[in-house]
């Protein structure tokens, strides 16, 4: 079911880190993880139910498809919403605002 609220959903990282393309609605920091068709796919609030379906019948039905959707949302993962890389960037923050309070 996807959210309607959700500041940081960590489900979709989740799914992600095992390849599984994460769908649902665009709220909160979710645009923020979900690139479309890289990792899944953000829906307006207040889409009609067969655009769902619509999406996941073009998208999973082709093995081929689905394999390199599946592919691509654990690179993503791999390479940008896992815990290191995480913590590279809030550090990396940190030290630019102490560098800046210094100055």
């Amino acid at each position: 079911m996807p959210t309607l609220t959700e500041c940081f959903a960590h489900v979709l990282i989740e799914a992600n880190a095992f390849g599984l393309p994460a769908i649902t609605h665009r709220t909160g920091g979710l645009a923020s993880l979900i690139k479309d068709d890289i990792n899944g796919k953000l829906f307006d609030i207040g889409v009609n139910i067969d655009d769902y379906c619509d999406y996941i019948i073009e998208n999973f039905n082709d093995k081929e498809k689905y394999r390199q959707f599946c592919l691509s949302s654990f690179n993503e993962y791999k390479t940008r919403l896992n815990l290191d890389n995480g913590a590279k960037i809030i550090i990396e923050a940190m030290k630019n605002s102490l560098n800046s309070n210094h100055h």
